[in-house]
């Protein structure tokens, strides 16, 4: 068998082959019809260019050449395109500057909006679109702004003012898009959208306070004014009003009392919105509770849901609820039973009595069981009751059981005899969910249990059993050899939650696991769960060099509708340091055009990849920026970095000097740490 290794390398590389040859058989086909003088056939073709994604950009040329068309279709069509592919269309980026004076409307705006796509060199395109502030068309002028912004060119003060000003624009489209092109201009924006809920009509002041609350924490300075439009008549006003306060999440004294007003507003979409707002105050919002409770028996279904989730995010400060929550399991609405129930669970210890008195009631048990499982080690002092469910069940719900006390991490010396009783019961299904839970609980007195399965003829039980080893003993090359094909089996599983579990466990054994990226780069495209997905992008961050080929699957998701599978991909990509260097030009583009959080990772990740003076000025302030918005970890990581790369710049010493005075030990730490660097 060993001499004939050349015959699997030959037919690989002919299939190769093969399928280049197929792939330029169909270009050579399009660019045939791109050349065409039908104007439908044209469109078509353009249309199946557009589904081959990436790979189509190499017909560039004849897009380009399109752009000079007569037919409007057609030019719209190719602008649609370029947009697509955004930075791979860059050598476009002169022919989109002069579309810039094009006499019609709409290929303007769609020249425009391709540019934004692209993130040009503001050199090269920022004049003419610095000139078009003053366009007669305000889409247009709108269009400008936001590139302005976007690009951070001079004329910044001058795109705020021609943002403010289509606050009025008699068409709610122009309206929106200044409202989201202001976001971008953060807090500068402030004062503008401050002035337009002062002054403006009640269309301005909705669209104004949207911006403000999706600018969050930094529009604090207009919390007077957007409690001053409480007292409007506009429901659909007072609903974004209160929207833009929870965002903002700042002042809670003043606020609060003025968003627990509103929650006895006699509009439902107001209620809503109170509620919302008042659940993303978090913990700081516990005196709210009483209200929260009560909100739970309105009559309007999306109050009582709003109502749950609220109390869920405030968690344990709002244990005075626990009563109402646990009635509210009787709700008529199977959601709402659903979202109380997902609300206790985040009540912490302080809910399980509640819910272990659940677990002996038919109607409820299953419900409670599945809440035990999502509150995970907090609901460990559950134990004793699931251990002895577990050996009282039948074969149908041990399997869940057996789930709910890995998820609860319980006590080894009392869940682990039920557990291994199920492991060596031959008729049972729930074996692999025993042989996970073994693993998931530590119970090291489970090893020669574990290996007695190891050659079960169930694969998914072969592959439990091969997991939980690994995690008792990661460091054992034996156990890594058995798991790690077995987890690349099981990336093609059917169920979503052991293809996540397979992913995760592959990132975990880092370049132990260097022969799963072509799995992982499959998944990573074509997986149809979006949390697998993300997995897989988290295991290729952690493989090194190895990962090298997973590259355009990530560039993919990065550009991708899945808001969270990009940011996570745009951080696969700065894991991978130095070799992910063709991510350059994608990352460059998000940091000028991307979301807030997105723009932040990407900062943060094209300087993992290089890190020459050029990119530290074009990326450390979008980082500095991040840090008021990222969560304790991720600004760790951000510190860590900026001292890294920056430590002696007076922007980067004056932030970490700031932070020095943080609530948080972690940041307090790390920006000593990182001052310290630098002296």
């Amino acid at each position: 068998m060993a001499r004939r290794w050349w015959l699997g390398l030959a037919v690989a590389l002919c299939g190769s082959f093969s399928l280049a040859a197929a792939e330029d058989a169909t270009l050579s086909q399009l660019r045939q019809r791109l050349a065409n003088s039908e104007a439908a056939e044209v469109v078509d073709a353009l249309a199946e260019v557009s589904a081959l994604g990436p790979d189509g950009s190499s017909l560039l040329p004849e897009i380009q050449r399109l752009l000079k068309s007569d037919d409007l279709i057609i030019r719209l069509s190719a602008l649609e395109l370029l947009e697509q592919w955004g930075p791979a269309a860059e050598p476009a980026v002169t022919q989109l500057v002069a579309l810039l004076d094009d006499p019609s409307l709409i290929v303007k705006h769609a020249a425009l909006t391709t540019l934004q796509a692209i993130g040009p060199d503001p050199a090269v395109a920022g004049p003419r679109v610095t000139a078009l502030l003053k366009d007669s068309e305000s889409v247009i002028r709108v269009d400008a702004a936001t590139s302005v912004l976007a690009w951070n060119l001079q004329a910044r003060a001058a795109a705020i003012e021609t943002l403010k000003s289509a606050l009025d624009d008699e068409r709610a489209s122009v309206r929106t898009a200044a409202a989201q092109g202001l976001r971008l201009a953060g807090a500068d924006a402030v004062p503008a959208l401050k002035e337009a809920l002062k002054f403006g009509s009640a269309a301005t002041k909705t669209a104004a306070a949207d911006a403000l609350g999706d600018l969050g924490s930094v529009a604090a300075p207009a919390i007077p004014e957007l409690l001053a439009t409480l007292e409007m008549e506009s429901p659909v006003l007072r609903a974004v009003a209160v929207r833009a306060l929870g965002e903002i999440g700042a002042q809670p004294d003043l606020v609060l009392p003025k968003l627990n007003v509103q929650c006895a507003c006699e509009t439902a979409q107001v209620r809503v919105a109170a509620i919302e707002a008042l659940g993303r105050f978090g913990a700081r919002a516990a005196s709210q509770s009483a209200t929260l409770a009560t909100a739970l028996k309105d009559q309007d279904v999306s109050v009582r849901l709003a109502a749950c989730d609220a109390l869920a995010s405030i968690g344990p400060a709002s244990r005075s609820a626990l009563e109402s929550l646990s009635e509210a399991l009787k709700d008529s609405e199977g959601v709402v039973t659903i979202r109380a129930a997902e609300a206790l669970g985040r009540m912490g210890p302080a809910a399980i009595p509640a819910l272990v008195k659940l677990l002996d009631q038919r109607d409820y048990s299953i419900l409670a069981l599945q809440t035990l499982e999502s509150m995970g080690p907090s609901a460990r002092p559950a134990s004793s009751k699931l251990a002895e469910l577990l050996l009282a069940a039948d074969d149908a719900p041990k399997r869940s059981l057996c789930l709910a006390i890995a998820a609860v991490g319980a006590d080894p010396k009392v869940a682990g005899p039920a557990l291994k009783r199920v492991l060596a019961d031959e008729k049972s299904t729930a074996r692999p969910a025993a042989a996970y839970a073994l693993g998931r609980i530590g119970d090291h007195t489970a090893i020669k249990d574990l290996t007695n399965a190891i050659e079960a003829e169930d694969p998914l039980l072969r592959l439990a059993t091969a997991w939980s080893l690994l995690h008792l003993d990661p460091r054992n090359p034996e156990y890594i050899k058995i798991a790690v094909p077995r987890l690349i089996e099981a990336l093609d599983r059917p169920e979503p939650s052991v293809r996540l579990q397979a992913a995760r466990a592959l990132g975990e054994l880092g370049t132990h696991a260097s022969s799963a990226v072509p799995a992982l780069v499959k998944t990573l495209g074509h997986d149809d769960v979006p949390m697998v997905r993300i997995a897989a992008a988290v295991a290729i961050s952690r493989l090194g060099s190895a990962a090298t080929p997973a590259i355009p699957g990530l560039l993919s998701l990065a550009e991708s509708p899945d808001v969270e599978g990009r940011r996570v991909a745009i951080y696969a990509l700065g894991s991978l340091g130095p070799v992910a260097n063709a991510a350059v030009p994608t990352l460059k583009s998000i940091m000028t055009t991307g979301l807030p959080g997105e723009r932040t990772v990407a900062a943060w990740s094209i300087l993992q990849i290089q890190q020459d003076s050029a990119t530290a000025e074009m990326a450390l302030p979008l980082v500095l920026e991040g840090m008021a918005a990222e969560s304790p970890e991720a600004v760790v990581q951000l510190i860590r970095l900026a001292s890294r790369v920056g430590n002696r710049r007076p922007d980067v010493r004056k932030v970490l000097t700031e932070l020095l005075d943080s609530d948080d030990p972690a940041l307090r730490a790390a920006a000593a740490a990182g001052l310290n660097r630098g002296e």
